[in-house]
C-alpha cells in the first residue's frame, strides 16, 4: 500500500501531460496526449489489481498520489490553464484504459516488470481462455 506501478503511471501521465500542455496552445493535440496518459495509467491500476498484486485502495490512493506529486507543484506555477475537453479526456482516459483491462481475458494474471539491454517494459503472462 499504496501501488507504486499505478503511482509512477499516473504521475508520468501527469507530467507528461503537462510538460506537452505548457508549450503547445494545441487543444485537441494537448487532449490527445492526456488521453494517451490515462489510458495506459488506468489500465495499470486494473492490471495491478487483476495480477493479485493490489487491492482498490491500494491503486486508487497510487493514483491520487501519483497525480498530486505533478498536479500541486504544476498549479503552484500555474502556467498551464486546462480546458474542458483536455480534463474530459483525462476522466475517459482512465475509464477506457481500466475498461480494456479489465476484460483481458486470462485464467492466471502475471503482469512483470522485464529489462533488455537498451531498454525495458513489462511482460503480461497468462493462459487464455
Amino acid at each position: 500500500f499504496p501501488s507504486g506501478h499505478t503511482a509512477l503511471t499516473f504521475a508520468a501521465a501527469a507530467a507528461g501531460g503537462w510538460i506537452y500542455a505548457s508549450g503547445s496552445d494545441d487543444t485537441t493535440a494537448r487532449a490527445a496526449v492526456w488521453f494517451g496518459g490515462a489510458t495506459v495509467a488506468g489500465a495499470t491500476a486494473v492490471l495491478r489489481m487483476k495480477a493479485g498484486r493490489h487491492y482498490p485502495s491500494d491503486v486508487t490512493m497510487g493514483a491520487v498520489l501519483g497525480i498530486a506529486g505533478i498536479a500541486v507543484p504544476a498549479a503552484v506555477l500555474g502556467d498551464v490553464h486546462l480546458k474542458g475537453g483536455e480534463i474530459a479526456a483525462m476522466a475517459g482516459g482512465v475509464l477506457i484504459g481500466a475498461g480494456i483491462a479489465s476484460v483481458i481475458p486470462f485464467d492466471h494474471d502475471v503482469i512483470v516488470p522485464i529489462a533488455v539491454p537498451g531498454g525495458g517494459g513489462v511482460a503480461i503472462t497468462g493462459t487464455m481462455r
